[in-house]
């Protein structure tokens, strides 16, 4: 893995009106940076054959089937519909984004992080890095944006995303927050049993937390939804709520959540890429993924950062100054964000 990246941009942001027609949400924000839309197609359907190998036309095939049936939420269809209607004149097709909104399910890493240290009231922070593919790492850069999700003129929460995908992998509201993280479980077929998953009526994960986002819910009911609903690939959620001690980590398997833990009996949680009982990395698991190969050491890493924390210090300057230090920032982090529901802070920036 090359050296760190050291560049760090705030991002451009962007409200999503929900009050809109769906097709008409984010024509603004593709309409801006259409041309660094480009080199995402090409990447997709190149990333497609190396995941799937012979079952890549399989696959698409399947895909162009599943986007007409009902799998992908009315509105979000319609969402990315719109965004198409703008994209196809770059040979990016409504196929290409649908790839794209799920393809958490075999491209992203991320570090997140729950913690009351730096908090005067007990009330927790929470910490984010978002690392994906280093081949599409830049073109991720130039896409990522702050979106602002309003309805009837109020903020229903924040996110830092990507022009072109429409569901989440990193939200706050003034109730909780939420980062997705990838679990590899090293079962086979992974990638084409979320495919399945999908087929099934199982809804991919970023949509369901673009859904969770919208329902105005508490930290509580974030939690409990998000423990026992069925999503199409495996992950970990990291929730952080807006009262003292509420933060938790969800290592969710397709159909239920394997021994969760929260803020009750220590002062940070910490995940990375790794399950959180796990302290040595099985060199099978990880095979040449060099972000599966650190991901016990970018846990333990973070753990140190947080217990060197001076009191005397500005947490939101500490907060930023961990989430950059090596290998937890890398050549493959897009943005890294610090969120406080309780005060509704949200800042992000992107890392180039």
């Amino acid at each position: 893995m090359s050296q760190a990246k050291t560049v760090f941009i705030t991002p451009l942001e962007y409200i999503i009106n929900l009050d809109l027609p769906p097709r008409e949400r984010w024509k603004h924000a593709v309409n801006e940076n259409l041309q660094r839309l480009a080199p995402l197609g090409s990447y997709l359907r190149a990333q497609k054959y190396l995941e799937l190998g012979i079952y890549a036309d399989a696959a698409s095939s399947l895909m162009s089937w599943i986007q007409t049936k009902f799998y992908l939420p009315q509105e979000l269809h319609e969402e990315l519909l719109g965004i198409a209607e703008i994209t196809e004149s770059i040979g990016l097709s409504f196929v290409d984004l649908y790839s794209f909104n799920i393809g958490y399910d075999v491209l992203a890493y991320c570090t997140s992080t729950t913690t009351t240290i730096g908090s005067t009231d007990g009330t927790p922070y929470h910490l984010r890095n978002m690392d994906w593919d280093e081949e599409i790492a830049e073109c991720l850069c130039n896409l990522t944006v702050n979106a602002i999700f309003q309805r009837d003129g109020k903020t229903l929460f924040k996110t830092t995303t990507w022009i072109g995908h429409v569901g989440l992998l990193t939200a706050c509201s003034n109730e909780f927050s939420i980062s997705l993280n990838y679990r590899h479980t090293g079962e086979s077929l992974g990638a084409m049993k979320n495919v399945l998953a999908i087929l099934a009526g199982w809804t991919p994960i970023v949509v369901q937390l673009r859904l969770l986002m919208e329902m105005n819910y508490t930290y509580e009911q974030a939690v409990s939804f998000m423990t026992n609903v069925y999503i199409a690939s495996t992950c970990y959620l990291v929730v952080t709520g807006n009262k003292p001690n509420q933060g938790a980590l969800l290592t969710r398997q397709r159909t239920d959540t394997l021994k969760p833990i929260d803020l009750s009996d220590r002062d940070f949680i910490v995940q990375t890429n790794i399950d959180h009982l796990v302290h040595s990395t099985d060199p099978l698991w990880a095979k040449d993924d060099i972000l599966l190969q650190n991901a016990l050491e970018r846990r333990i890493q973070g753990e140190k950062n947080l217990r060197e924390y001076q009191p005397e210090t500005d947490f939101k300057q500490f907060a930023f100054e961990l989430l950059s230090k090596s290998p937890t920032c890398n050549s493959q982090t897009i943005y890294q964000v610090v969120m406080h529901p309780a005060t509704f802070y949200y800042e992000s920036k992107i890392v180039k």
